[in-house]
């Protein structure tokens, strides 16, 4: 069984001695990894689709461990008891499909004593969702995977809430630390928007005519897009005062 560097970074956010619940296992390499290595006694896969569990059922079976490790066929957290679990891990979603499982959820995973998500996108629905449920953000990383950047959270119960929406959209913990990946994607990001802005300008110009509905949703596209970069352009000037 070989683990992806995101699944080893996911491993090592999990607290040693909790029980712990993968939501969207696939293929269940990683609670495998954590009961197999001792980090947890025991351990439920979840996943929505019956392929996938069947090869998690078989992956499990041929470690020796069903009797540490239970698969269950459900929509994330629906399939969860109270106090069943103390981590649950929902990765390899869309920020939107992790806040829907949050906030969908009964009392699953009400009380576990932490979250660890890794939204694809949409991170800053996942951060907001995360403070409406009573749980505050104790660290968060980005890795790099196979040139695709990972974002991982974890979460623990408490109150806190983000003065700005810059905060939720682009994470309060990596922006305090100086974080260097988020770094790196700001940068990114500035050159996306950036270009887009370019684009709808070099349209503007070029094109006789335009039509004055069209001609003010491009206004308003560049309008957007510059408020975009103005935010990051000042979200990178922090990185010097750090």
């Amino acid at each position: 069984m070989r683990l992806s560097l995101r699944m080893k970074e996911i491993i090592a956010f999990v607290s040693s001695g909790n029980r712990v619940c993968d939501v969207g296992t696939d293929h269940g390499f990683v609670p495998i990894a954590l009961v197999s290595d001792g980090i947890c006694p025991s351990a439920i896969a979840v996943d929505v689709n019956q392929g996938p569990l069947d090869i998690a059922t078989t992956n499990v079976s041929d470690v020796g461990l069903s009797d540490k490790i239970e698969l269950r066929l459900g929509d994330g957290l629906s399939v969860v008891e109270p106090g069943e679990v103390d981590t649950v891990i929902i990765a390899g979603m869309g920020g939107d499909l992790i806040a829907k499982i949050l906030t969908n959820a009964d009392e699953g995973f009400r009380g576990s004593k932490e979250l660890i998500l890794s939204p694809q996108s949409e991170s800053e629905k996942v951060r907001h969702v995360l403070h409406e449920l009573g749980y505050m953000i104790d660290s968060e990383k980005i890795i790099i995977d196979q040139d695709k950047p990972y974002l991982i959270i974890r979460a623990i119960p408490g109150d806190e809430k983000y003065e700005h929406e810059y905060e939720y959209k682009y994470g309060k913990y990596l922006l305090d630390k100086g974080d260097k990946m988020l770094f790196e994607y700001l940068k990114d990001q500035l050159i996306v928007y950036m270009s887009a802005r370019n684009r709808i300008s070099t349209k503007i110009s070029l094109t006789k005519n335009m039509d004055a509905d069209r001609m003010n949703k491009s206004r308003e596209s560049i309008k957007e897009l510059q408020s975009h970069i103005d935010e990051i352009m000042e979200l990178l000037k922090r990185y010097y005062h750090i």
